[in-house]
């Protein structure tokens, strides 16, 4: 491709790629000028920006380094007016990768939503989103070519053909990191990656784990409340795990922001229920899930639906014929079952289990237990004064926390427990009411 060929089709690329910016990379060797570029967010007005100097202007008087132009960006006069002469500047210090914005204007400059002071330089990171005037009036966003190489020397290169990847972090685990992201083709469709670091893996544990597994056990379920995958890229030093964005985050996370820590049990039985239904089409499929709890459910809001609860995080998770048992001990201490460190094996019946735990914890913000589950342990837990006016809850959680994995709840009782049906006071979410 010509430069006169890429500058025509990248600025009717909005937003810009992390691929768009790997095609401005390589028209220039590694020691050119560039630093910087600003992508327009606004449809057929303004232009890519290819930073080469270390001092940037911006204004609407031709002595700016970039000039901006009613006839030339298609500008409503009342739009042109809020520009002034000399609107915002970008510095780059000292040949490093510290970037700042100085506003100039007489109506402000933002960034990413924050109206920054005039004539004081504000931090520009990687990736901020600049608005002009007001902050509805998203003009650019800033991709720092640092911050960019660096990125593109670790990730899988196919990545960046069909996604690019936010700072935004959604979740981070002692083996991976979770960021935000969108498909190169349509900037609204948002997904999350998860990003793995086999070398840490291999530090760490003195082997590596097969994350290839987690993608084959879910790749073909399709269930409502099953996170869905939607691509997979693997090198020599990470793996790039692409899945449906759930627009709430995590249950654990949604419970914290919380006041009180828990979940009303109207809601909780909402939830609740989904999650009963994701395992039921696990188990169903023979795959048993290992570590269910509170950070692995997920949430998404439709707009004609309050929530939709989504297990996720499959890393744990297994093929298991009926027949068939577990031997090694994974998951979260706190949520197995006793069986599961016993040595002699376990079966799907675990993750009821964790789900009677999971329970417990959304209705009560804590986990049931401290020490190691047993019988007494249980039936102390049983005689909690907290369950002394919740006497159908009390029935469920005893239906799942049997010491004995044969004498547990089947996943179908625990979908039609008497629980689900009682009287409420409020209307249960799920039927079309908006829970704020």
């Amino acid at each position: 491709m010509s430069q006169s060929q890429l500058q025509s089709n990248l600025p009717s690329t909005k937003p810009s790629s992390y691929s768009d910016y790997a095609h401005i990379s390589s028209q220039h060797p590694p020691d050119d000028d560039i630093w910087g570029v600003l992508v327009p967010l606004q449809l057929k007005k303004y232009d890519t920006c290819v930073l080469t100097e270390d001092v940037v202007s911006f204004g609407r008087l031709p002595d700016n380094t970039f000039m901006f132009s009613r006839e030339r960006h298609n500008l409503q006069q009342k739009v042109f007016d809020n520009i002034s002469k000399t609107h915002f500047v970008i510095k780059r210090d000292d040949n490093s990768s510290k970037v700042t914005i100085t506003d100039k204007s007489m109506n402000g400059t933002y960034v990413n939503g924050q109206k920054i002071p005039t004539d004081k330089p504000f931090p520009l990171p990687h990736l901020s989103v600049v608005s002009m005037s007001v902050t509805k009036n998203k003009v650019f966003q800033f991709y720092n070519r640092t911050q960019l190489k660096l990125l593109f020397a670790s990730a899988p290169s196919d990545f960046f053909k069909k996604y690019t990847l936010e700072d935004e972090i959604l979740g981070k685990g002692g083996y991976a990191t979770v960021k935000k992201g969108f498909k190169n083709q349509d900037y609204r469709d948002k997904v999350a990656v998860k990003i793995v670091d086999k070398d840490n893996i291999r530090n760490r544990c003195g082997s590596e784990r097969d994350f290839s597994y987690e993608v084959n056990i879910v790749k073909d379920l399709d269930h409502e409340n099953i996170v869905k995958i939607r691509d997979y890229f693997e090198n020599d030093h990470f793996i790039y795990i692409v899945m449906e964005l759930a627009s709430e985050g995590s249950l654990l996370g949604y419970m914290r922001k919380r006041r009180s820590g828990v979940i009303s049990e109207p809601l909780c039985k909402d939830f609740f229920k989904q999650i009963l239904m994701g395992v039921k089409f696990l188990h169903e499929n023979n795959i048993i899930h290992r570590d269910i709890k509170a950070d692995n459910i997920l949430l998404h809001r439709n707009p004609d639906v309050s929530f939709v609860a989504k297990i996720t995080d499959f890393g744990a998770s297994r093929h298991l014929s009926p027949q068939s048992q577990c031997l090694s001990p994974v998951g979260t201490e706190h949520y197995w079952a006793p069986e599961v460190n016993s040595g002699f094996g376990y079966t799907k019946q675990a993750d009821l289990w964790s789900l009677g735990c999971l329970l417990f914890v959304m209705l009560f913000g804590q986990t049931p237990y401290k020490q190691k589950p047993n019988h007494a342990v249980i039936e102390s837990l049983m005689d909690d004064a907290r369950l002394a006016n919740k006497p159908l809850v009390k029935d469920l959680l005893s239906g799942f926390l049997k010491m004995d994995p044969e004498q547990r709840l089947s996943i179908q009782e625990a979908i039609h427990h008497d629980w689900f049906h009682q009287q409420e006071s409020v209307e249960n979410p799920s039927k079309r009411q908006r829970v704020k």
